[in-house]
């Protein structure tokens, strides 16, 4: 179960980025557009919680002497989350 939710948090996090990157290059060419434009900010979200879960998936998945470096890992993911919805949705 827990490969499983670390490939569907690997594909939710991968298809996040690439819609981002979708979002940005359509709204830096159609400058009007609200969709494209707000799109980028949506999608960053999915991707900060797409992000969690594969670094949690990680964590399962490490050598018993690099858990410090993956609780690290899951850390700096949730300040990352914390963050990228405090400067999205403020």
């Amino acid at each position: 179960m827990n490969k499983k939710i670390g490939i569907y948090s690997l594909l939710f996090t991968f298809f996040a980025v690439l819609s981002f990157s979708i979002c940005m290059l359509l709204g830096m060419f159609l400058k009007n557009d609200f969709i494209f434009r707000h799109g980028s900010y949506l999608t960053s979200i999915f991707i900060a919680l797409g992000f969690i879960p594969m670094i949690c998936t990680y964590l399962v998945y490490i050598n018993n002497e690099c858990k410090s470096l993956g609780y690290i890992a899951l850390s700096f993911s949730i300040i990352y989350a914390v963050l990228i919805f405090i400067v999205y949705y403020t």
